[in-house]
């Protein structure tokens, strides 16, 4: 799954530069003339929506075998496994939808996520040409911001926060990310400042109660950290959890 690899072979066989298959725009995208076709895929974002995509993918699979090369059903079907963990299916629909739809961001962005997860550096070039490409995009920079600390800029991820939050205040995300970057390069007590409104506000989510939960222990607060994760996750698999993000702060040198 080599990004670089990847992306100069589709720039030879489409005869464009890199540059150039990121940004073009292609009447394909986002563009169906068939209304039955339409209003299927309607259907299925409201069942998508609803949590059904296990019931939903063979129907989709039928819909794009009927329909070969269609970028909507393609990024649906893309985002449905990613969806059931099914990354390198995923990563495939991708890429076959970027190939008929080179402007097509949601692919893009849903391409990012699955890099982000197993190969942060191909992750962070590919956001490198996206930020160009998208400069006023805050998801994209807090997108860039998570690639930056993965591979141990916590100053520059806090500057691509900085930007994102600067774009879009009510961006939550990246103000938790910026939280977690600060504790990641030893401001630790300002960090968990910094997080903890966010996580313990009624709405956060799993993702915003992993990171408070990881500065926690990044301050030796391994009690606090076990009490947090336990208000949203069976007793059996908190202690899997606490392991995991204490994995995690020693890859980054933050315990």
């Amino acid at each position: 799954m080599n990004l670089k690899k990847w992306l100069v072979e589709s720039s030879g066989k489409y005869r464009v530069s890199i540059l150039l298959l990121l940004s073009v725009l292609c009447s394909c995208a986002g563009s169906i003339s068939n209304k039955a076709l339409e209003k299927k895929l309607a259907v299925y974002d409201i069942e998508i929506e609803n949590g059904e995509s296990a019931r939903i993918i063979s129907g989709l699979n039928q819909l794009n075998y009927e329909n070969p090369e269609n970028p909507e059903i393609l990024l649906r079907l893309a985002n449905l496994n990613a969806s059931l963990g099914r990354n390198n299916a995923a990563v495939q629909l991708y890429k076959k939808c970027l190939a008929r739809a080179p402007d097509m961001q949601p692919a893009w962005r849903g391409l990012v996520k699955l890099y982000l997860k197993a190969e942060p550096k191909e992750a962070l070039y590919l956001l490198e040409k996206m930020k160009t490409l998208y400069p006023a995009d805050a998801e994209i920079l807090n997108d860039y911001g998570v690639a930056l600390d993965l591979n141990g800029r916590y100053l520059d991820a806090q500057n691509a926060y900085a930007s994102a939050i600067n774009l879009d205040p009510t961006l939550v995300s990246a103000e938790v990310n910026l939280g977690l970057s600060m504790a990641l390069a030893g401001q630790k007590e300002k960090g968990l400042a910094l997080i903890r409104p966010y996580a313990q506000a009624a709405d956060a989510t799993p993702r915003t109660r992993e990171n408070y939960a990881v500065v926690l222990i990044a301050n030796g607060r391994i009690d606090d950290a076990r009490n947090v994760l336990a208000d949203y996750m069976s007793p059996a698999a908190v202690p899997g959890m606490l392991e995991k993000l204490s994995q995690f702060l020693k890859v980054h040198g933050a315990v």
